[in-house]
């Protein structure tokens, strides 16, 4: 039996970055606030920024995508020349007739 490909996303695995390390400085917060005074805060802090910064590979390139593809298609249209108009469309002219 194959187990089908599993196809992991980015952005959602991103934004589940940011959440849990929201997570951890906001519980570390409380902790420290309410239970165990003597926790410092201080490694809290860097352990939820290590979660964040770990997926921010996957934040760059997608902003490397949305900044430099639409660059390249600009670049591409624009030595496309236009299309001819239809025959048909002087044929009115041509014949001395139009509007």
């Amino acid at each position: 039996m194959q187990l089908p490909a599993v196809e992991l996303k980015g952005k959602p695995l991103s934004l589940g970055a940011k959440i849990i390390g929201a997570l951890i400085a906001v519980t570390a917060l409380v902790m420290k606030a309410t239970v165990s005074p003597m926790l410092d805060i201080d490694a809290a802090i860097k352990v939820a920024a290590f979660v964040v910064l770990v997926f921010a590979p996957i934040d760059v390139s997608m902003w490397m995508k949305n900044i430099f593809t639409p660059l390249a298609n600009v670049r591409s249209n624009y030595a496309q020349p236009y299309a001819a108009a239809a025959p048909q469309a002087y044929a009115a002219t041509e014949a001395g007739g139009g509007k």
